[in-house]
């Protein structure tokens, strides 16, 4: 998430023409990452292909770095560096929402509900869980799928015709989890895709990241809107309101 909200600013700021009175060469864009690499969950090869189209975009990354505090105007890093600043992001972690820490159930270190392999929750019969709020253990890996929209949207069409399923009496259908590319959107042009044994690097890794994105979206009007945004975002740039707010 930090990674994306860095690279979207920088873009912004940058390129969109109302921001023209402003200097890039006085933006300063620094994203901290506590791991060793950025993208490290992904093959190394395509994180650093990823570390090398920030750089490009001017953005600094200091690895193996954590945010120990922060006030107004000022920042802290690794409890001893400190670096003045008007803006800070915090795009790290992710817990489930709230309302789920009152449900009687099974949690994992994350608040999500552990389900069993038809969506459904241990010890409330007819009651399910599914994307961000379920922890769902891949039999392969023993590890929980990964919060992503493209494993709650497979999960959600299992969901609807187990409730069918309970309605009408017959067997429900377990959810089997098959793999998903690794994608990041590095941009509005580039990506970095991985899937088995294929990686894809910069302009053909955004097409494919662009199908997936628009294959999840409902109704041909939609995807079809989708589609044509994206295609006039990079021949016209962003569309934007600018709104002249007085005092």
């Amino acid at each position: 998430s930090g990674l994306k909200f860095q690279l979207s600013i920088s873009e912004f700021l940058c390129n969109v023409k109302v921001y023209k009175p402003i200097d890039p060469r006085d933006i300063r864009i620094i994203l901290f990452e506590a791991e060793c690499r950025i993208l490290a969950e992904l093959d190394s090869q395509l994180g650093d292909y990823a570390t090398r189209q920030m750089e490009r975009m001017g953005i600094e990354i200091r690895v193996s770095s954590q945010v120990t505090r922060l006030w107004e105007g000022h920042v802290e890093v690794d409890g001893n560096v400190i670096i003045p600043t008007k803006t800070v992001i915090w795009g790290a972690g992710m817990v489930a929402n709230p309302l789920i820490a009152e449900i009687e159930a099974g949690k994992d270190d994350f608040g999500r509900v552990l389900v069993n392999e038809y969506m459904e929750v241990p010890g409330f019969r007819g009651v399910y869980a599914l994307g961000d709020c379920a922890h769902f253990k891949d039999p392969k890996s023993g590890m929980a799928v990964p919060p992503r929209a493209y494993v709650a949207f497979r999960q959600a069409r299992v969901v609807a015709r187990n409730l069918l399923s309970a309605i009408r009496g017959s067997d429900p259908r377990a959810f089997h989890y098959s793999g998903i590319p690794e994608i990041v959107s590095l941009g509005s042009s580039r990506a970095v895709l991985c899937l088995h044994r294929v990686r894809l690097y910069g302009f053909p890794a955004r097409l494919v990241w662009l199908i997936l994105y628009s294959s999840l979206v409902t109704g041909i009007y939609n995807r079809v809107r989708v589609l044509t945004d994206w295609l006039l975002s990079l021949l016209f740039g962003r569309d934007i309101t600018y709104l002249r707010l007085g005092k």
